[in-house]
């Protein structure tokens, strides 16, 4: 009777972990299925460009203004007082070649004139005077030698008496003295003759200087009447009627209209790309902007500054104004848009630049695919760019800024 609970105690937990596996296998063996979830590829939609290789000549968009190739700062030649003006000398004034702008008042500039000139009667008769002295001079110099060549032949002929005691010695120092004052008063005449010779060209020398000055003063009197250079148009005008003024003070700046030409900057990349390929004679097309109103301008370069504008970085280029059409009131400073040919290149592609990506390199779009390719980049333009490389003709190239980019991406290709 005691050996029936000892047996159920030891059967129990038996069948109590009996159970427990039994029913951890039966879950185990009903439990549902996990399916797992298959791992899909992401697809990128961009938009491409299809390479096109041929011969693209570059535009480029440039800003200038207009200079006057040549101007000149008008002063007052001689000092005086305006007196008379001319009523096209005034800012923005159009004047044209040898007309009078203004007139000084010429009365100082007269009075010098004529007290020169009376000068110069004066010194002209006193040159007179002295050349008829000089003459005279001359014809007592010959007198002289006259009178000498007797006194001698006498001293001759009492030398002769003398040797026979046919005359004293008296008369034979008479005749001694006789040569003797003639050939004193000889050499005293030509002194004289030297002398008015030396007072003759000083009173010419004179006479030259008076004439020099009468030609400036004649020159001066000329100058009282400013006349225009050239054609122009006037500005930055310092002059009114009535006013004082100095030598050399300044009246106005003309500005040749005909001069007025197109100023613009190349960069440096810019210039020896296009020096090469023939930077002068190349044809350009301008336009000022005014308001609403666009005058169109054509022009071909003509020239290239002498130096390096440090301050814009690159170089100067001018270029004449071939065409006007329109008729456009042309003034210096006025801002223009400037558009010029670039270089040509044969057979390169263009591309938007949203294709290239960092360093030089685009993706092209091969069964669905990215594929890098390294790219020659020729020319960067404001939108595009003209590569060359190892592209085929119609290859579609992803035109779509990713974030991630790499050859192998799957894509689809959009309008």
């Amino acid at each position: 009777m005691k050996r029936a609970p000892l047996l159920a105690r030891i059967l129990l937990p038996l069948a109590v972990i009996a159970i427990a596996v039994g029913g951890a296998g039966y879950l185990q063996a009903t439990r549902p299925l996990v399916q797992p979830e298959p791992v899909i590829e992401q697809i990128f939609a961009v938009r491409t460009a299809p390479v096109s290789f041929s011969r693209h000549q570059p535009r480029l968009e440039l800003f200038g203004e207009l200079v006057a190739a040549r101007e000149a700062v008008l002063q007052s030649p001689v000092e005086g007082r305006v007196i008379e003006m001319s009523p096209a000398l005034v800012e923005g004034g159009a004047v044209r070649r040898d007309e009078v702008l203004l007139r000084l008042d010429p009365f100082d500039h007269e009075t010098r004139k004529r007290e020169l000139q009376a000068s110069l009667v004066q010194q002209e008769a006193r040159l007179v005077e002295l050349e008829l002295t000089a003459a005279a001079d001359r014809d007592l110099l010959a007198l002289n030698d006259e009178r000498l060549a007797i006194a001698r032949r006498e001293l001759d002929r009492q030398q002769k008496l003398r040797s026979s005691s046919f005359s004293s010695t008296k008369n034979l120092d008479d005749s001694r003295m006789k040569v003797t004052a003639e050939e004193t008063t000889r050499r005293q005449r030509e002194r004289e003759i030297a002398a008015a010779a030396a007072r003759i060209d000083q009173q010419k020398a004179a006479i030259d200087q008076l004439r020099l000055s009468l030609g400036r003063v004649e020159r001066d009197i000329a100058e009282t009447v400013v006349r225009a250079p050239f054609d122009g148009l006037v500005e930055r005008v310092d002059v009114a009627l009535g006013k004082e003024l100095r030598a050399y003070d300044q009246l106005a700046t003309l500005i040749d209209a005909g001069s007025i030409e197109i100023h613009f900057t190349l960069d440096d990349a810019d210039f020896g790309r296009l020096w090469q390929d023939g930077l002068v004679g190349r044809t350009i097309d301008a336009t000022w902007t005014l308001g609403d109103q666009a005058f169109a301008l054509e022009g071909r370069v003509s020239r290239i500054g002498s130096r390096v504008q440090a301050s814009r970085g690159g170089v100067g280029v001018f270029a004449e104004i071939t065409g006007n059409p329109h008729s456009a009131p042309l003034r210096p400073g006025a801002f223009l848009t400037i558009g010029m040919d670039d270089r040509a290149y044969e057979n390169v592609a263009m591309l938007p630049r949203s294709a290239l990506f960092d360093p030089a390199r685009v993706y092209g779009v091969v069964d669905s695919r990215l594929v890098g390719f390294d790219v020659e980049i020729v020319d960067r333009g404001a939108t595009d760019v003209l590569v060359r490389g190892e592209l085929a003709e119609g290859l579609p190239v992803v035109t779509t800024r990713l974030a991630e980019i790499a050859s192998g991406l799957k894509v689809e290709m959009v309008p």
